[in-house]
């Protein structure tokens, strides 16, 4: 192989040896050397002997005048376990790797060499039954190597001196048989290395500058396990070079699996199970075609699952969404199930007692695990060394910082303010009032949406009838202060109220953070948006019907632009739909465009009514509603998802502005991806390989460890295998970095509000944030009894089921336990398979691993005296209203609660004291009757706003009781 590549590509002057006599295979390849542009002889010596050796120098340097370069390649194996070798056989394997080397140094050493390369294998690393010889020779090549390079540091050699730490190869010498090669890679990920594919690492290996390189080839993940189990401390950080264009980059697909027996077995036992299962003749089942094809559905999947556990025992129940086609379902049942598998597929007789060991059984040759063998494998050093490796892309491997030391690769987005209404809750104080008492905030459809009894019937199968009648509803979507945003009530009328609830969530969203209109008037600022449905325009037939003159229409586009246009936003102004990931995908754009300087600042979010009942008709149609009223997410039992309102927003700049401009941070978004599902069992049906892909990518974006991620957001719609699906890609993309269990919390909002939609994600942003803000996590409802197709206990995650102190991550940082922020990860999956994930943290105006402190110290203090506070508005009443909710902002610590009590106080106290200056009895006035038909005249109104004032702890004024002349209205006030 090499000879020819040296031939081929750099025409070498090249000098063949071995122990063989010259015959007819030797002369076509010398021929073919020549053809190819080389000059070669061979020399037949036995390089493990001193005076062949020293033959083989002179004849080459009396045919070429000088050597530049050794590569030596070989090697000798004779299986045995150790008691059973003989001192020949030992040195016979010693001889080549150990005197080789020895003997090729010597006579080289004055030689102006620009290599002394050396073919060690990966066994002096993981050691092999039966080869501890073999092991021993190559792990005396490797150090052989590092004191020849040091020689040649000392100018006492000439030529980098390299170990190669091989795999098998695919045209090698030593070529293991079909089922210790299926065996190998089933169990340790290796695979044997094509010749191509060889060259290329080589010349990779070449220019790497290092002593000791191991090559390996086949599922990154396994062989890293496999290496890290016996002491070797391998990364996955790209080194030297990626190579692109080599044959079947992970052998992971059907074309490096069609040649192991053991896929053909497996592939053909589950070919068989299809058939008796669902009673298809074998023939007609294709191994690379999709399992849809057979009409396998949700329901037919838990059946199947049922079956295989009679053979296999507990499996995943998403088994069937993962592997999507027979191929990669058997190829999974091979890695991870193979010995009962092999059992199933290849029954084997028993072995007896009294005979010798086979060699050439895989489960004994290559790192064995029979705990009843005699002899415990030969293992490498038991230290952790610092190594270079190849990995299926050919990455050269080097060892890396902790998770959490890592850089990231784009730049942290500060959320510096953020507005939102949602079921039961008119702001975002009322909201976390709901979520922290683990408030149900789901009701009935109210009947100034529609009069659902014309539409509803428990019973599913009732064609154009819906079998749900609950959802979550914001209050007043069809209220608008359109002279407010300079619309016209008649244009304000057509529009739909999603463009005008975001447009009032938006202005709500700019007072939050602290700017005004003006303040941004012109500014590069970009507007994203999600939304879907477009209800508003159902109306339209039934107003031509009515001969109504006015159409109301519904355009997604106009819910961004109309921000855009009212405040003379410059930047980018996009409404999108990707159905439920909507929102958290305006928020990934948002964020890239910041990253991009398309937008200097960015406001992104989303909304979703329910104001037509043919949304309902659709939601039961294809059987996506809830037939039970609730989300349960991660409960058991749960049919569907309860559809939810809500708008929100949040105000957006790259963290070092929103630093240097003051900015008050809430939160911190360190990174955020998307992706697609892909083709699977379904249009609908998620895709869990594609969601573990994605939150992947985000960890390796942020560069933070998972185990510091203490929180996480699910979508979690509540459906018996939706649940199990997105915990399954969770757990994909979290084992890769850690194995610990049950340390971070994960609940849904949709378990309080339904599923929002387009607006879920921001729903679910806002409940994080909020979370952060009060230091707490709030239950998610539903989950007493937790889905049993999901095994919690062996997962990283505990469902969050009751009001609990979010407590900041202790880690330990060169030997010292600090606090980290407080992170969580939110998930958004659309319905059609578009996923988002993003990692959310707090923000800490100290160093990101400060030392652990109360929270308290890091409170603001703030002034003891009065402050004024100018407020305006369009009218008086607006003014009054403006002025109670900036009352209720200054007072954070009154509850919802507190409040609906003080409106029943208040009355009462205003009703006693009028009833003493008038002196009548409380039960004669009418609360909606005017003060001066009591004969209150100025004196007595001043007297009764002065103990009003007292009363109140606010002031009263005669002129606010003039304005204010009830009882009623006072009250109002």
């Amino acid at each position: 192989i090499f000879a020819e590549y040296l031939a081929d590509r750099v025409k070498a002057r090249l000098v063949l040896t071995g122990r063989s006599e010259p015959g007819k295979s030797l002369d076509a390849l010398t021929l073919r050397l020549k053809e190819l542009g080389s000059e070669v002889i061979y020399v037949r010596a036995d390089i493990s002997k001193r005076d062949d050796v020293k033959a083989l120098m002179t004849r080459a340097k009396s045919q070429f005048k000088e050597v530049n370069g050794i590569i030596h390649g070989a090697g000798v194996i004779r299986d045995a376990y150790i008691l059973k070798k003989n001192p020949a056989d030992i040195s016979s394997v010693l001889a080549p790797k150990v005197f080789g080397p020895l003997w090729l140094d010597e006579v080289s050493k004055e030689e102006p060499l620009d290599f002394f390369v050396m073919f060690s294998s990966i066994a002096s690393v993981l050691g092999s039954i039966g080869q501890c010889d073999y092991a021993y020779a190559n792990s005396f090549m490797d150090h052989f190597a590092e004191m020849r390079e040091r020689l040649r540091s000392e100018k006492h050699r000439n030529g980098q001196t390299i170990s190669i730490n091989w795999p098998l190869w695919q045209d090698g010498g030593m070529h293991p048989d079909k089922e210790t090669e299926a065996w190998m890679k089933r169990n340790t990920g290796l695979e044997l290395l094509a010749g191509d594919s060889g060259i290329r690492a080589f010349e990779a290996v070449l220019n790497a500058g290092r002593t000791r390189i191991m090559v390996t080839y086949g599922e990154a993940d396994k062989i890293k396990n496999t290496l890290n189990a016996v002491g070797w401390n391998i990364s996955a950080s790209p080194g030297l070079q990626n190579f692109k264009g080599l044959q079947s980059r992970k052998r992971s697909d059907t074309r490096g699996r069609e040649a192991d027996g053991l896929q053909e077995g497996a592939e053909n036992y589950f070919k068989k199970f299809l058939s008796e299962t669902l009673r298809i003749p074998v023939s007609r089942i294709r191994s690379h075609e999709p399992l849809e094809k057979y009409g396998i559905d949700s329901v037919m999947i838990m059946d199947l699952t049922r079956e295989l556990e009679k053979n296999f025992g507990e499996l995943s129940k998403t088994l069937f969404f993962e592997y999507q086609t027979l191929t990669e379902l058997a190829a999974y049942f091979a890695d991870n199930h193979g010995e009962r598998l092999a059992e199933l597929s290849f029954p084997r007789k028993p072995e007896s007692a009294s005979e010798t060991p086979d060699l050439t059984d895989p489960r004994r040759r290559f790192f064995s695990s029979d705990k009843s063998s005699n002899e415990s494998p030969e293992l490498p050093f038991q230290r952790k060394r610092k190594t270079t490796a190849v990995y299926p892309d050919f990455h050269i491997k080097e060892e890396t910082l902790p998770a959490y030391e890592k850089a990231a690769t784009e730049e942290a987005i500060a959320i510096i303010g953020i507005s939102g209404r949602y079921p039961m809750a008119g702001n975002l104080t009322e909201f976390w009032e709901n979520l922290k008492a683990g408030k149900d905030c789901i009701s009935e459809i109210p009947a100034d949406r529609w009069d659902y009894h014309q539409f509803y019937d428990a019973d599913k199968e009732k064609q154009g009838k819906i079998y749900t009648k609950w959802g979550g509803f914001i209050d007043d979507v069809d209220k608008f202060d359109a002279l407010f945003f300079n619309i016209t009530p008649r244009e304000a009328e057509v529009t739909d109220p999603q463009e005008r609830l975001f447009l009032e969530t938006v202005w709500h969203t700019l007072e939050d953070a602290g700017y005004s209109k003006t303040s941004l008037w012109g500014h590069q600022v970009g507007v994203f948006v999600g939304v879907m449905w477009g209800e508003y325009q159902l109306f339209g037939p039934e107003a031509v019907f009515a001969g109504y003159p006015m159409i109301p229409g519904s355009s997604y586009a106009s819910v961004a632009n109309r921000i855009s246009y009212y405040f003379n936003f410059s930047g980018p102004s996009i409404a999108l739909d990707t159905m439920c990931s909507s929102s958290i995908t305006a928020i990934h754009l948002a964020c890239q465009s910041l990253r991009l300087g398309e937008s200097q600042v960015a406001v992104a979010g989303g909304v979703n009514v329910s104001i037509h009942p043919q949304k309902y008709l659709q939601l039961c149609q294809g059987r996506f509603a809830s037939s039970e009223g609730r989300c349960g997410s991660f409960g058991e039992g749960g049919d569907g998802y309860v559809p939810g309102e809500g708008v929100g927003a949040v105000l957006l700049k790259p963290l070092s502005r929103a630093v240097s401009d003051g900015d008050h941070i809430y939160a911190v978004i360190r990174g955020s991806s998307l992706n697609h599902g892909g083709k699977t069992n379904g249009y609908t049906v998620p895709n869990p390989n594609a969601q573990a892909a994605l939150i992947s990518d985000v960890i390796r974006k942020t560069g933070i460890a998972p185990g510091t991620i203490s929180y996480l957001e699910a979508h979690g719609t509540g459906t018996v295998l939706g649940d199990p699906i997105e915990i399954t890609g969770l757990l994909k993309a979290f084992r890769a970095f850690t194995q610990e269990k049950q340390y971070c919390s994960i609940g849904s909002v949709k378990s309080n509000i339904g599923h929002s939609e387009s607006a879920a994600g921001i729903a679910a942003l806002t409940k994080v944030i909020l979370q952060m803000k009060h230091k707490q996590l709030v239950p998610s409802l539903h989950a007493e009894t937790l889905n049993p197709h999901i095994n919690f206990k062996d997962s990283p995650f505990y469902v969050q089921q009751e009001l609990a102190e979010w407590v900041r991550p202790l880690i330990e940082v060169n030997g010292e336990k600090r606090r980290c922020p407080r992170r969580a990860g939110i998930s958004s999956f659309g319905a059609g398979g578009s996923n988002v994930h993003l990692i959310l943290e707090e923000y800490v105006n100290e160093p990101e691993y400060a030392d652990e402190r109360s929270d308290a110290s890091l409170s603001v203090s703030v002034p003891q005296y009065p402050q004024i506070i100018v407020i305006s508005a369009k009218d008086q009443e607006r003014l009054a209203a403006y002025a109670g909710k900036l009352k209720a902002f200054l007072s954070p610590d009154i509850s919802s609660e507190e409040i609906g009590s003080a409106k029943e106080i208040v009355p009462d106290e205003i009703l006693k004291t009028v009833s003493e200056m008038l002196y009548v009895s409380e039960t004669e006035i009418d609360p909606d009757e005017p003060f001066d038909e009591y004969g209150l005249d100025a004196v007595a109104l001043s007297r009764l706003a002065e103990r009003l004032s007292n009363i109140c702890t606010m002031e009263i004024t005669p002129a606010l009781l003039s304005e204010y002349s009830s009882v009623s209205t006072l009250v109002q006030y």
